[in-house]
């Protein structure tokens, strides 16, 4: 007998599927399954998703959970299809550094509505510790080539990120890197000056230090929140030179510009900044070219009185982890090609191989949404402060129902007790 069967959901392509789970994997996937099942539900006019893996958030916790926290960030990765998120080693008290600050982290995990897996930190003091990381089960590391904007995680120079990539090459893990070039950043006092002081040319000039360093030392790159295509295209030339880099960007530079920002103004306050139009709709372009390999939605929330008042001194950072699937289907990508960005390829970089994919023998990690256009309302959302820069807009596709391992842990607005799992890197995570 199965533990579950889902009966008529829609597959991406348009085909009719029945879903049997059985010991949190998925048992049979046909279009008629014959099988009993402990529970059933039938799912009619439901299309069905291979669960999300958000390779980007910032969910602050320990020490911060007046920012966000795990309890209320997982919820809402839930509630928008999400199965694993890698949580960012820079904004929690104490940073993820070293075995005991990671040892915390996991701890805070237990809350978590979903899968998860973690980043660790990459600084000038901690390099020793990067083998003890290593073994508590990181998935990579995380590092800064300009300021992060918190004194307690020091951006890297070139010659410390080198150290580092060789490091984690030994390892074989990737290291993440926001890829900004302090030289070439500038002072700014209002939002006006703000997309000015982080240009283009600061981005691009990061993104090309960082893919010597990895052609250097052999380390995978992953290259985190890309805004403008010069950057991907950099990337894209090195990879066929056999430099191993993967490349993110985010649903905010898919979906917003730099006149957005100056008509919201701090909600949108992001590094690297919302750029014009015509970058817009090139870095689109490239996504729908298959050129860029993941979105993640770098979920970075604060407090509602760090995002309000002088431009300067608030925060930078967008909280979107519930409304990633629902933007890019919005934006007219379809559900195959938003499959291999928000689920196949984050499992193949990450070496997470029982995830990512609708594939008997996986995990059953699964959401089944309404692809209807809905207008996002803020009772909707599940995050801590609900500070979402999308709301008001008409969203295509609602997540109804999410399955973590068959686990039901979102049903049309409510949540189940789980028992979360940290995912480790597989050794044989591979490029795409």
């Amino acid at each position: 007998m199965l533990d579950l069967l889902v009966r008529n959901a829609v597959l991406p392509g348009g085909e009719r599927v029945d879903i049997g789970v059985q010991d949190e994997k998925f048992a049979v996937l046909t279009p008629e399954v014959q099988q009993d099942a402990k529970i059933s539900f039938n799912a009619e006019g439901l299309t069905v998703l291979s669960g999300l893996i958000d390779m980007h958030v910032h969910f602050n916790e320990p020490g911060n959970t007046h920012w966000e926290g795990v309890f209320t960030g997982s919820r809402a990765f839930a509630a928008g299809g999400g199965c694993v998120f890698v949580d960012m080693p820079l904004n929690s008290i104490p940073t993820t550094l070293d075995r005991t600050s990671l040892e915390f982290k996991k701890e805070a995990m237990k809350q978590s509505q979903t899968d998860y897996a973690l980043w660790g930190g990459l600084t000038p003091i901690n390099l020793d510790c990067l083998e003890e990381l290593a073994e508590g089960g990181v998935i990579g590391f995380k590092a800064f080539m300009s300021d992060s904007g918190l004194p307690e995680f020091e951006n890297v120079s070139p010659g410390v990120l080198h150290q580092g990539m060789e490091r984690a090459a030994k390892l074989g893990l990737p290291v993440a890197v926001h890829a900004e070039d302090p030289q070439h950043l500038g002072a700014y006092r209002n939002m006006e000056d703000f997309t000015a002081s982080r240009p283009i040319a600061a981005e691009n000039s990061a993104v090309q230090i960082a893919l010597d360093i990895a052609r250097d030392t052999g380390c995978h790159l992953h290259l985190v929140h890309l805004s403008n295509v010069e950057a991907v295209m950099l990337a894209l030339n090195a990879r066929e030179q056999g430099v191993k880099v993967s490349i993110e960007t985010c649903p905010h530079y898919l979906f917003f510009n730099e006149q957005d920002l100056l008509d919201q103004g701090v909600l949108l306050k992001c590094a690297p900044p919302l750029r014009p139009e015509v970058d817009r709709r090139m870095l689109l372009k490239a996504v729908e070219k298959g050129w860029v390999d993941v979105i993640g939605s770098d979920h970075s929330p604060a407090p509602p009185d760090m995002k309000r008042g002088d431009f300067a001194a608030a925060w930078g950072g967008i909280s979107s982890v519930q409304t990633t699937l629902s933007v890019l289907l919005t934006l007219g990508l379809g559900f195959e090609q938003v499959q291999k960005l928000l689920s196949e390829h984050p499992a193949l970089l990450l070496g997470m191989q029982e995830k990512g994919r609708l594939q008997v023998g996986l995990d059953a990690d699964f959401l089944l949404l309404d692809p209807q256009e809905k207008v996002l309302t803020v009772g909707e959302l599940q995050d801590r402060h609900r500070l979402n820069p999308y709301l008001s807009h008409g969203l295509r596709g609602r997540v109804l129902y999410n399955f973590v391992r068959g686990h039901p842990v979102y049903e049309r607005g409510q949540f189940s007790s789980f028992t979360p799992k940290q995912i480790q890197r597989h050794p044989q995570g591979q490029r795409l």
